[in-house]
């Protein structure tokens, strides 16, 4: 009887959310209107009638990836033959990462992108080596977290240690796979 109890609590716990969804890229969604009616006069005469609306969705697609971006030797880990090929560095060293996302959308661009990167741990911030917004005229605007309730504008100051966060926003970005990266370094503690 308990498990009863509990699973119907959790059922009323979750009725009063809603439910929210993306809608995939070029997605049809079709709404049906019908009515029904009879005339007047009382003559066994009915007519039904539906009514089509369609709409066609365009939603953005952006896909992103990060990976290490400054010729570091990679090797092969954790044994050869394993396939999975990695960048090695030593203590001392700096690493540059790039993070590039492209529009997937066929129709629509997206607007107010924010790429958020944790500073990797064992790690301090060196500089931000570079951006490429597209073909569009809206640079990155960058900012960095490291304490207190807001972010800053601007770049990380150079030997910063985490925990800590950088974050790119950009305002508007085409469709039709357009790319655009951020660029920035950290040398390894």
């Amino acid at each position: 009887m308990p498990a009863v109890l509990a699973v119907a609590g959790a059922l009323v716990l979750g009725a009063g959310s809603g439910a929210r969804a993306a809608t995939v890229d070029g997605t049809w969604l079709t709404n049906i209107a019908s009515a029904t009616f009879s005339s007047v006069s009382g003559m066994p005469y009915s007519v039904s009638y539906c009514s089509t609306a369609n709409v066609w969705v365009i939603s953005p697609c952006i896909a992103f990836w990060k990976w290490v971006d400054d010729g570091a030797p990679w090797h092969e880990w954790p044994a050869a033959g394993s396939g999975n090929w990695i960048p090695m560095q030593s203590s001392g060293c700096t690493v540059t990462y790039k993070i590039e996302m492209g529009n997937c959308s066929e129709w629509t661009s997206a607007f107010n992108i924010t790429l958020t990167d944790k500073l990797p741990d064992n790690t301090a911030f060196v500089q931000h080596v570079d951006d490429f917004s597209g073909p569009v005229p809206f640079p990155w605007i960058r900012s960095y977290y490291t304490v207190g309730p807001n972010w800053a504008n601007g770049d990380m100051p150079a030997g910063q240690v985490g925990p800590a966060q950088l974050r790119w926003v950009m305002r508007d970005f085409g469709m039709h796979w357009k790319s655009a990266y951020v660029r920035y370094s950290v040398r390894v503690l």
